[in-house]
């Protein structure tokens, strides 16, 4: 890998940031994990047969289905037998499959578990985390989204670092009385982050803040203050052209959402979408 590499040739967690175009917390996080972890695991046991709850999972008609398990219980294992059954049993072209996690090591072991159950073509099976399939969606449609083919991606202190530089350009009237910003403005980008996990705009978020106002003048004058210093991070990534980690979920969600016709070619190509831990 690029992080195994790195380490090898005593690269800086910087300059693989930069060479990549990721954020320099990921970067170090890679480095470490290329160094500290071992390179070899021991191979994975083939895929075991299936209990007949996994199997009548597996093989269920439903449009929709839920797995709903404690740890440990085989739903990983159950999600390659539907793998397995479509393709093998139902004739579904692997390259119409997308599989979902949340982390890399749940997709890294995924594409590993595909491999070892011997299913044909298995490499045409998209398998990936969310965030990561958000990002391949921005990249195919960044014009759409004006961007560059290849977006940066803002970390949270890339985040509070852009808005401690606009400060001077906002009119703000409770964060005014604080001397330095870097005390409160984590706290405001971790907020920007829970509304963009909702789908609140910026717009939405200051029409509500107006339209409900609060008794109390100094938490109506701080919420007034978050409106605007959200508007003002929105537009300073889209000055930037970059996007942040929310956005690489939010805004292809908002997007397929609104305008699901104008992205049919991605979306018609994958008919069966299987989502583990999430």
């Amino acid at each position: 890998s690029q992080a195994y590499a790195a380490s090898r040739n005593r690269l800086r967690p910087s300059d693989l940031a930069k060479r990549l175009g990721i954020p320099l917390e990921f970067a170090r996080q890679q480095v470490l994990d290329a160094v500290l972890l071992p390179s070899n695991e021991a191979p994975r046991a083939p895929l075991s047969p299936p209990s007949s709850d996994q199997l009548a999972a597996a093989r269920t008609n439903a449009r929709a289905a839920n797995v709903i398990a404690g740890p440990g219980t085989g739903k990983t294992s159950t999600l390659i037998h539907r793998i397995k059954y479509l393709v093998e049993e139902e004739g579904v072209d692997p390259g119409q499959i997308l599989v979902l996690t949340f982390n890399n090591k749940a997709a890294f072991e995924l594409v590993e578990r595909l491999r070892v159950a011997g299913i044909e073509n298995a490499a045409d099976i998209w398998a990936g985390t969310f965030h990561a399939f958000g990002l391949e969606f921005l990249r195919k449609y960044h014009d759409r989204f004006s961007l560059e083919e290849d977006p940066r991606v803002a970390d949270a202190l890339t985040s509070i670092t852009m808005l401690a530089a606009a400060l001077p350009q906002l009119e703000l009237r409770h964060y005014l009385r604080v001397e330095d910003p870097y005390d409160w403005l984590p706290s405001i980008v971790d907020g920007i982050k829970r509304l963009k996990e909702e789908l609140v705009s910026p717009s939405s978020y200051r029409a509500y803040v107006l339209e409900h106002p609060e008794h109390d003048a100094e938490i109506q004058c701080r919420r007034v203050d978050m409106a605007s210093l959200y508007e003002a991070h929105e537009d300073l990534l889209r000055q930037r052209k970059m996007v942040d980690f929310v956005d690489l979920i939010a805004r292809p969600a908002q997007a397929l959402k609104e305008r699901r016709g104008i992205f049919s070619d991605l979306t018609d190509r994958f008919q069966h979408v299987l989502v583990d831990e999430y």
